[in-house]
Order: C-alpha cells, then sequence, then structure tokens
C-alpha cells in the first residue's frame, strides 16, 4: 500500500470515527447518578441521549454543569429554562409526576378518585369534618422508600398518623411532617413509608376522613408499581395517632389489604376494636394483626393503667397477638419499641 492510500484509509477512519455517537457519561445535577449514554441532539432546552439503543429526552437542567457546558459547546446553543423534573432519565422511579429517590422522603399531591369520594360519601352521608379549612378532593403525601428498592419485590408498608389535639387551638399537626421517627427505622429494616394529610399538610378530624387520604396515597403508589396492591401494611402513630392506626388497621382489613401489625405509643384509647364493631372487616383477616403498645411508667396521658385496659379491650375483641412494653419517661415516643414493633410484625409473615 503506497502512502496515498494509508492517507486515504486513515481519513475514512477518522471521518467513520467522527460520524459516530461517542457514549460518554451523564451526571444527574441532583443526585450525581451517572448514565452511559449517547448525544443525539439538543435544541438549547431538552437534550436527547442515546441509552442502551434507546432515545430519552429530558431538560438540560437535568444534567450537571459541566454537561450543559460540553452541550453548549457541541451545539453553539444556550440552554433555555425547562423544569428539571418533567422527564425521566432511564431507570428513574416517579409518582404523580415526582422524581422518587430511595433513601430520602418525598412529597406529592394525589387527586381522590370519584369510586373513594363515594366510599367516604356513603360512610360519612356527606363529604363532611370536624374542620372547615381541609380539602377531600386531594391527599398531600409523604413517602420514603429504602436505599436498593425495587418496586417489582414485595415490600411492607407503615403507613403514619399523627393526633389532631391542638387544632381546635391554630396548632397543625401533619402526619407527614411527623414520619421522621419512622423512617429512621425503616432505613435499616428495609421498610416503605407513608403519610397522608390534606392539602397544606393539615388533619382532618374524622377518622373515615384520615382513611381516605390514605388509601389515595396507596392507589397512587399502585399506579405507579401495580405489584404494590399486594404488599403488606402496618399502621402506627404517637398518642392520638396510635388511637388512628387502629382505625385505619380496620379500614384497610376491610379493604381487603394485610394488615400485618398496629403500632400504638402513647395510647389510652382501643379504636381497633371500634372500627371492628363500625367497619365489619373480617374477624379472622383483621384479628391476624399484632398490636405493640409502648408505654412511659410516668405518663399522665396514657400511664399503665390506660395501657392495660386498652390490652384487655384489644384482647377481648380476639387481637390475642398483643403485648405492651413499659419504659421508664412519660407520653413520649420510643424509638428502640417502633424498631421491635417492626421487626416483630414481619416475623413469619415474609413472603
Amino acid at each position: 500500500m503506497n502512502l496515498s492510500h494509508v492517507i486515504t484509509a486513515l481519513l475514512f477512519a477518522f471521518l467513520a470515527s467522527a460520524a459516530t455517537p461517542q457514549t460518554r457519561p451523564w451526571k444527574e445535577a441532583a443526585t450525581g447518578r451517572i448514565i452511559e449514554g449517547e448525544f443525539v441532539s439538543s435544541d438549547g432546552a431538552l437534550v436527547t441521549l442515546r441509552v442502551n439503543g434507546k432515545d430519552y429526552t429530558m431538560p438540560l437542567t437535568r444534567l450537571s454543569d459541566e454537561d450543559r457546558a460540553w452541550i453548549r459547546q457541541k451545539t453553539g446553543k444556550e440552554p433555555a429554562s425547562v423544569p428539571a423534573d418533567t422527564i425521566s432519565l432511564p431507570g428513574e422511579l416517579k409518582i404523580a409526576g415526582v422524581v422518587i429517590k430511595p433513601g430520602h422522603k418525598v412529597e406529592f399531591e394525589t387527586p381522590l378518585s370519584e369510586t373513594l369520594l363515594a366510599k367516604l360519601k356513603k360512610r360519612l352521608g356527606g363529604i363532611k369534618d370536624g374542620y372547615t379549612d381541609i380539602d377531600m378532593t386531594k391527599a398531600a403525601v409523604g413517602l420514603f422508600v429504602p436505599k436498593g428498592f425495587d418496586p417489582a419485590k414485595s415490600w411492607p408498608v407503615m403507613i403514619v398518623s399523627v393526633t389532631d389535639t391542638g387544632r381546635s387551638q391554630g396548632k397543625f399537626p401533619s402526619s407527614v411532617k411527623s414520619m421522621g421517627g419512622f423512617i429512621e427505622a425503616a432505613k435499616s429494616l428495609k421498610w416503605v413509608v407513608l403519610a397522608a394529610d390534606c392539602p397544606g399538610n393539615l388533619t382532618p378530624g374524622l377518622p373515615f376522613n384520615r382513611c381516605g387520604l390514605a388509601e389515595a396515597a396507596l392507589e397512587a403508589l399502585a399506579d405507579a408499581w401495580p405489584a404494590s396492591k399486594q404488599w403488606p401494611i402496618a399502621t402506627g402513630g404517637f398518642s392520638g395517632g396510635a388511637k388512628y392506626s387502629g382505625w385505619l388497621g380496620g379500614w384497610f382489613s376491610e379493604s381487603g389489604r394485610n394488615v400485618l401489625g398496629m403500632f400504638m405509643a402513647g395510647c389510652n384509647q382501643d379504636m381497633a376494636s371500634m372500627a371492628l364493631d363500625e367497619l365489619r372487616p373480617p374477624k379472622k383477616v383483621f384479628n391476624t394483626a399484632k398490636v405493640f403498645l409502648s408505654i412511659g411508667t410516668r405518663d399522665t396521658i396514657a400511664g399503665p393503667d390506660k395501657g392495660d385496659a386498652v390490652v384487655k379491650s384489644l384482647k377481648r375483641s380476639g387481637f390475642d397477638e398483643t403485648q405492651m412494653v413499659v419504659f421508664e419517661g412519660g407520653h413520649e415516643f420510643r424509638q428502640d419499641h417502633l424498631m421491635t414493633a417492626m421487626s416483630w410484625f414481619v416475623e413469619d409473615k415474609q413472603p
């Protein structure tokens, strides 16, 4: 081969390589996650990347400053403003347009379906509540999924409730804002944690409405991840939220969910038995739920005497797997008791 042939061959090789899109790492600005893909095109607002032979179009703002500079130099176009979460990167989890980040709490809103609103109306004789500032057309949802989360697998779900004490005095307790202690337990135990309020993080006053909001949150999960319809659930809360956990347990047992247990910290009233009487869930289903009471020795609101009364009431109603654990302290939430309860709930019940 003479020199001219060598030069021609090298030129063709160079042109072929220049025309072939090159795979490079792209970094997501918010999480630092790396995606290996080829640059396809950009109009200055959106960018299209080819990942494993499939094209994904997303806002430039989803990518790191370095990646945006690379695209600007490549195209000569200045980036335009497009909301960063409008389109997903490959492998990304989303609910109601919100990106789910395993290991972190996220919040989103979801509407109550017409079927669910009709269910509440039938129970209440009309959509009403003890508070006039609530909006029962949407649920404001807090969601935590642990690291390593795969929606195709089965995960136990803890539904958190908070007391509504203080609402009439202008205080605004929020189930979504009270998820912290439950999330800490869920991180190590690999649970999903869920809570639901009305928009504005307002708690409703009637148990049925609280149940409806939680069901709307579960429906949103089912829309995104159909396998979640079969995930087992537990309910939990502190003080007034502990009482509501009993009502939620009855509601979801009546709806056909597998209720693993109910965590009741600082609880002085058995609302699980009230739910059993009023909602009429199948006893053979609801009564399999375990109940864990956490009670402080110096608790003036829900001390050992009141805790004992709750235990006796629960056992009369057929909740045989009920235990009360007492600690030295007052009306307070104990993280170690929650961890013990959640571990106990899934014993012998893993799929």
